[in-house]
């Protein structure tokens, strides 16, 4: 490895080692110490009254599925959501997984109802 790839210690980078230009963000995430912030809790009260930033609340919900790679369609997808319940929004995603009318639908019907 040339010397201009080096560290200064002499070692070479972790980033300049991996050759990350055919990886996608997912597969590069399972691999690498990128940590993504955590989930806020929904508990359906204070701010997440409006409509704004319950909007961004689900837009980071879903970018936190679409990294880990898991259908929005899959019981593992509205576990995962409901372990970012609490209080109000907890019960209705209780209630919906519940209801046999409800209990096969996958995170984005279940985003719908909670709105």
């Amino acid at each position: 490895m040339p010397d201009n790839q080096r560290t200064p210690r002499g070692r070479s980078s972790r980033s300049q080692i991996a050759d990350t230009t055919h990886t996608s963000a997912s597969s590069t995430l399972g691999t690498s110490s990128l940590k993504l912030p955590k989930l806020a809790t929904n508990d359906g009260r204070g701010i997440y009254k409006t409509a704004a930033v319950f909007d961004v609340w689900v837009r980071d919900l879903r970018d936190h599925l679409e990294l880990a790679e898991m259908d929005l369609e899959s019981s593992y997808a509205i576990i995962w959501v409901g372990m970012h319940l609490k209080d109000g929004t907890k019960m209705i995603h209780t209630q919906f997984r519940a209801t046999e009318d409800t209990k096969h639908l996958g995170v984005e019907e279940f985003l719908k109802a909670l709105r």
